[in-house]
């Protein structure tokens, strides 16, 4: 006669006091155990009832899941009684555990982390651990089935969310995408099934919302470009970085900070835009040349870099490469801000405000498909959404049709 029991396996303790729930299947006297990947302390654990008491803030959801997976290994001995095999408890262990893949979220949410850093792709990474830890924060550190992140589940996580961390709305929506990411590679792995889907139709709904752009006008900008600065000094090299993209059609920083001498060729500026590989010529300015000619000094060689932040970096590594490069950007942010200050600008500048800056000047002077190229944008209507930021004469004109203009 087989027995199916959960308990505590108390002779497991872990460094944060917490206990594994088991599955104890017991055929002739002989025991094996399923570890279910679930951890609580002793004080939430009911011995007499089996079960996770009220006093655990995910009572409901672990008692739920502690049942399916008893009534797997009932409906398992049942199947194997009725057919009277000859099995034993390590036999039903292996047929619980094998050929089975696993439906882990967090095992999911490890793989998705681990591809992306074999991918060098650390400026996802980071802010992809950072999401995933916080949903680990939410549970309880307790591990998460795909069946478990219901729709209520999510819901509570957006409030747990604003609660905690005051995010913004669009700030939530990236928090809910990578876990709509995870679920759908283990949908597509067959770890996870449809049914259970918590997003889309009339489920949970991930809908971005459009964050206010504001870039410098042409007085601010001009306040910048003027303002006096210690030659060579910190905040005198923010400025030029900060110019250099503006100059370029407010070129992405990272794009910046790696552009070679060899990229610069018959007063020209050749690269590759890091965000979407695409490439471009754009011609160099007087006032970018000037800025060029500041630093000819430290050119080692053509394929030395333009700017000093990645002189020194490992090349070979990404990791290297991206910890410089964020080092850089905060720095650049700091000093901005002062900047910013000492040219009386009341703004927050950063360094994708060049961006931003480069968009409200042309407002409506550049056609649209001429800043697509300008920007390297795949599809023109990105270009479009994106300049309509910047574009207000048709809304200002509308409001003094019928409010009249003083």
């Amino acid at each position: 006669m087989a027995h199916v029991k959960v308990l505590l396996y108390k002779s497991k303790k872990r460094k944060d006091g917490t206990y594994p729930i088991v599955l104890r299947i017991t055929i002739n006297r002989k025991p094996k155990y399923i570890f279910l990947k679930q951890y609580i302390k002793e004080f939430d654990w009911d011995d007499i009832k089996c079960r996770v008491r009220k006093s655990h803030p995910n009572s409901k959801r672990l008692n739920n899941y502690i049942l399916n997976k008893l009534s797997e290994a009932d409906d398992l001995i049942m199947e194997l009684e009725s057919k009277k095999e000859i099995f034993s408890s390590d036999q039903i262990k292996k047929k619980l555990t094998s050929d089975k893949k696993r439906n882990s979220f967090f095992e999911y949410a490890q793989n998705h982390l681990s591809d992306l850093e074999k991918q060098g792709k650390f400026n996802q990474l980071i802010p992809d651990r950072g999401k995933i830890r916080h949903f680990r924060e939410f549970v309880k550190n307790t591990d998460v089935c795909f069946e478990e992140i219901t729709v209520s589940l999510l819901k509570k996580y957006k409030v747990y969310l604003k609660a905690t961390y005051n995010h913004s709305e669009r700030t939530i929506m990236n928090h809910l995408t990578i876990i709509r990411t995870i679920y759908n590679n283990a949908i597509k792995d067959g770890a996870a099934e449809r049914n259970y889907y918590p997003f889309g139709g009339e489920n949970i709904k991930i809908k971005m919302t459009s964050s206010m752009k504001l870039g410098l006008d042409k007085k601010e900008l001009e306040k910048i470009e003027k303002l006096s600065l210690k030659p060579y000094s910190s905040y005198w090299h923010t400025r030029n970085v900060f110019l250099f993209s503006f100059y370029f059609a407010g070129m992405r920083i990272s794009d910046v900070l790696r552009i070679k001498w060899i990229d610069i060729q018959n007063n020209r500026l050749n690269y590759v835009m890091g965000k979407n590989n695409k490439s471009g010529s754009i011609k160099v300015s007087d006032k970018a040349q000037k800025i060029i000619n500041y630093y000819k000094k430290d050119k080692r060689s053509n394929n030395d870099f333009l700017f000093p932040e990645l002189k020194k970096a490992n090349l070979n590594s990404k990791r290297d490469v991206y910890r410089k490069m964020k080092t850089a950007v905060r720095k650049f942010n700091r000093d901005l801000k002062e900047i910013a200050s000492l040219a009386k600008i009341d703004k927050n500048i950063s360094n994708h405000i060049a961006r931003h800056t480069f968009g409200n000047i042309a407002g409506d002077k550049i056609p649209v498909q001429m800043l697509q190229k300008l920007y390297r944008h795949s599809d023109i209507q990105t270009t479009i959404i994106y300049q309509s930021n910047f574009i207000y004469k048709d809304t200002d004109d509308a409001l003094d049709a019928v409010i009249g203009n003083g």
